[in-house]
């Protein structure tokens, strides 16, 4: 089974060798766009959550929220961590076409045997998921509209890869927004109009994921090729499944973090962490989608002299940049928890702490590019087994102390070890002369935020004052980067 093109001619689109102003110039741009989809999806769901909740009985809602959670698993899982690793091995193509073949065909093939698999199992394991996991055999037609959805979404993921990798903003926006619009609005209709209940929900999810592939499939007709190079298929693995275990060992993370506070708290303090825990993700749409867009541009330049210069700017960029975002969630979350969850106040205190984690996670993947290239994608193994168990027993030594702040401070800690540790190797890898100062920024704007928000009460004044300060940053930080992108021309 070697090289099965189905096309006769790969088109890729050329690397770019480009200065340090325009690769800042298109991560911004990028990173703009790719986050499009995550803004309007909250924005969407402050909308719909409540109606669903009114509409949707409670037991359905949550074998809803059961079924979502195997998607997501399972979407994760089956491509053994592939999609992930893919922008790194993008870099090892270059413009040879049968390396191209090789590693894509190969590429696709492991995809292909893992929904094979996965297929399988789900058709023999029916009976025993809808009574182990749901205690009911009421939901088939879900159970296998989710199945589908499984498939659907880890094909969706490729996809979105492949326009990532092309740098084909336009096309990864179009069939990203026309999936959530369709899902949104057939969700909605089916489920408030057709009183559909959760199945409408699926069936809408359904629709919207065909439509992105019959869209996408056809745009990335140059990728559809299988081959199998047992060289190739272990090296991909060998670099993949590691970055799988990081994620999977995160997870895990989260799930003890919950556990701790209901074994030396309360259920209710579950609640009043993941209120804050939701309203201090706000960073993550930024990070996230800087994140998204950061890989395939650094990998894109891996041979550029001055790569040493773009990976500096860039972690200045971050810095202020991610300051600005972390201190004005930490200068409004006061008006957030008021206008999200107002009977959560109690959690102001760990909105901060979360918030300033999420930060410092968001800087990872500027300190990690040496790791990468370097595809000793197992240093992040280590990382994560160091980070981990220092966030889950501080977790357990500070609750006691100081409540459910004392798990985010554990979360905090954890979130710090594992940057630096990320950092350190890196720099092994890979040896980068950062400049930290834009970190006195941080301090100073958080020290200032916390302060404000603090010891200000809720009324209109305060929150045009507040408004005042962040323009006034804002336009500051405009002006910062200004200067800092002409210096690089």
């Amino acid at each position: 089974m070697e090289g099965i093109n189905i096309f006769d001619e790969l088109q890729f689109p050329k690397k770019l060798r480009m200065s340090e102003k325009s690769f800042l110039s298109n991560l911004v741009k990028d990173s703009a766009i790719y986050g499009i989809t995550k803004y309007v999806s909250v924005i969407a769901a402050i909308f719909l959550t409540p109606i669903y909740t009114r509409i949707i009985p409670r037991f359905d809602y949550g074998i809803m929220d059961v079924f979502n959670v195997w998607i997501a698993f399972c979407a994760l899982l089956i491509p053994l961590g592939m999609i992930e690793a893919m922008p790194r091995l993008w870099v090892d193509i270059h413009e040879n076409t049968d390396t191209k073949k090789r590693i894509i065909g190969s590429y696709n093939l492991l995809l292909l045997i893992g929904i094979v698999v996965f297929l399988g199992v789900s058709l023999l394991g029916k009976t025993t998921f809808e009574k182990v996991i749901l205690g009911s055999e009421n939901y088939e037609t879900v159970y296998y509209l989710c199945v589908s959805l499984i498939v659907f979404q880890i094909l969706n993921n490729q996809q979105l890869t492949y326009f990532r990798l092309g740098f084909r903003r336009l096309a990864y926006t179009a069939v990203s927004l026309g999936n959530f619009f369709i899902l949104t609005v057939l969700g909605f209709s089916l489920v408030y109009f057709k009183k559909m209940s959760i199945e409408g929900f699926f069936w809408a999810s359904f629709f919207a994921f065909l439509f992105s592939l019959i869209v996408s499939i056809p745009l990335n007709r140059s990728f559809i090729l299988l081959s199998f190079h047992k060289k190739t298929i272990v090296e991909i693995v060998r670099y993949s499944l590691p970055l799988l275990y990081v994620i999977l060992f995160f997870s895990v993370s989260e799930v003890l973090d919950r556990y701790i506070i209901k074994r030396f708290l309360s259920t209710e303090h579950i609640g009043l962490y993941s209120v804050a825990a939701r309203i201090a993700s706000i960073p993550l749409f930024f990070t996230s989608s800087f994140a998204t867009a950061w890989f395939p541009r650094i990998f894109s330049i891996k041979e550029d002299n001055r790569r040493k210069e773009v990976l500096i700017e860039t972690n200045k960029l971050a810095l202020h940049v991610f300051s600005y975002i972390l201190f004005t969630v930490v200068l409004f979350r006061k008006e957030l928890i008021f206008f999200f969850a107002p009977d959560y106040f109690d959690a102001l205190n760990v909105v901060l702490i979360l918030s300033l984690a999420n930060v410092i996670n968001g800087l990872g993947p500027i300190y990690a590019v040496g790791i990468h290239l370097k595809k000793t994608s197992g240093d992040f193994v280590k990382a994560a087994f160091i980070s981990i168990p220092v966030n889950i027993v501080l977790s357990v030594l500070l609750v006691r102390e100081f409540g459910i702040e004392g798990v985010a401070f554990g979360s905090l800690f954890g979130a710090f070890l594992w940057t630096f540790l990320r950092y350190r190797m890196g720099q092994k890898r890979l040896e980068i002369e950062f400049n930290f100062h834009p970190v006195i920024y941080l301090v100073i704007f958080l020290i200032f935020a916390t302060l404000l928000s603090q010891y200000l009460d809720l009324s209109l004044w305060v929150f045009l004052s507040k408004l005042a300060i962040g323009i006034l940053l804002m336009a500051w930080l405009w002006h910062s980067l200004k200067h800092n992108k002409n210096e690089l021309v």
